[in-house]
């Protein structure tokens, strides 16, 4: 898919997505945008996404994303995340980010975070479900 606009806030996308499930709930996804505009606060992205599940509510994913800005105020991020389950509703989550800001009041910023969710617990009421989490 392509689009393209003409217009003073104006911005031209591109992206590529595909899908691929592998049961009621589950689906792997990939996909690829490029977005460019050509207005005052205009800014650039690209992402690529992958998603791949390991049961019913479990999955794995990934994610990197560029961006650059070209106003005053601009700013250009990356980051990068993982997350893997360890059960039907654990995870494990690090990402890595850095930041780079052009403006008076700019800062730059680089942080590693991991996170582990465990002792979920999940009560099904009437075909409703409920989740309870807790973090340590």
């Amino acid at each position: 898919t392509a689009r393209s606009t003409h217009g003073p806030f104006g911005c031209w996308t591109t992206y590529l997505t595909a899908r691929s499930t592998h049961g009621p709930f589950g689906c792997w996804t990939t996909y690829l945008t490029a977005r460019s505009p050509h207005g005052p606060l205009c800014c650039w992205n690209t992402y690529l996404t992958a998603r791949s599940p390991h049961g019913p509510l479990g999955c794995w994913t990934t994610y990197q994303t560029a961006r650059s800005t070209h106003g005053p105020l601009c700013c250009w991020t990356t980051y990068l995340t993982a997350r893997s389950p360890h059960g039907p509703l654990g995870c494990l989550t690090t990402y890595l980010t850095a930041r780079s800001t052009h403006c008076p009041l700019g800062c730059w910023t680089t942080f590693l975070t991991a996170k582990l969710d465990y002792q979920y617990e999940m009560k099904t009421i009437e075909g409703k479900s409920r989740f309870f989490s807790q973090d340590k």
